[in-house]
């Protein structure tokens, strides 16, 4: 589901929130059913929890796996870590700024 890209020598991923995605799912820094989570008020805005939460605007671009500048969708990072796994994440229905992180302690 999460299209991460990494080049064949041994998962060094790129820079950037798609390289600190790549870096929380490569070395399982988020629980075993990582939270994804769909904006209600939004279809084209998808939110991901593991170590940090990462949001993209563009989760049905195709991604290629062909080349070190193959295109996917782009990720940004929006909450850091805290040293805990993120849980839940919940969109508001009333406005895609409001976002709720559970996470365990």
């Amino acid at each position: 589901l999460i299209g991460l890209w990494c080049d064949n020598s041994g998962c060094q991923c790129k820079s950037g929130a798609l390289g600190a995605l790549c870096q929380d799912v490569g070395v399982i820094r988020a629980n075993f059913l990582a939270p994804v989570v769909l904006d209600p008020n939004d279809p084209n805005r998808l939110l991901v929890g593991a170590d940090h939460l990462f949001v993209t605007s563009d989760p049905r671009t195709q991604v290629s796996y062909a080349s070190p500048t193959a295109s996917g969708p782009s990720w940004a990072m929006i909450k850091g870590s805290t040293g805990h796994y993120i849980s839940a994440v919940a969109v508001s229905p009333a406005s895609s700024d409001i976002i709720a992180v559970g996470q365990a302690l």
